[in-house]
């Protein structure tokens, strides 16, 4: 009886560190996307002309159809076929952060993207985006 009241204990105190961090702590990774990861999906969703996909990871996505189709169309007729996606993290406050993708393809070879993101009931959105050239 006594191992069961302990782990029931520690359990509780476990998730009361988890919701301290999470709520009032402001947490950005633990149960969303984080920042690179968001840039990542939206890049790979733009090449494969997802673009309802692309839009959910807009901070502003109203009136964005024609804007993304625009982009991925021309991701596509720039670099030709996209073979991978890799998000690289950037600088991380509590509801501003930067993240990066590189982005291999058969044409271009690789390029690279910049994201300033925003945090929106507790997820990461991109705000804004550029290729480095």
């Amino acid at each position: 009886m006594k191992e069961i009241v302990w782990i029931a204990g520690v359990t509780g105190l476990a998730l009361g560190v988890v919701g301290l961090a999470v709520g009032p702590g402001h947490d950005t990774m633990t149960f969303v996307s984080p920042p690179e990861v968001v840039a990542e999906e939206f890049v790979r969703s733009l090449a494969t002309g997802r673009y309802d996909r692309a839009a959910r990871h807009l901070d502003d996505a109203d009136g964005a159809d024609a804007m993304l189709t625009a982009e991925g169309t021309s991701l596509r007729e720039r670099a030709g076929a996209v073979s991978q996606v890799e998000g690289e993290a950037g600088s991380i406050g509590c509801d501003a952060a930067t993240a990066s993708t590189r982005i291999t393809t058969s044409d271009a070879g690789e390029l690279e993207w910049r994201f300033s993101l925003v945090r929106r009931t507790g997820t990461w959105k991109i705000q804004d985006w550029s290729a480095v050239d």
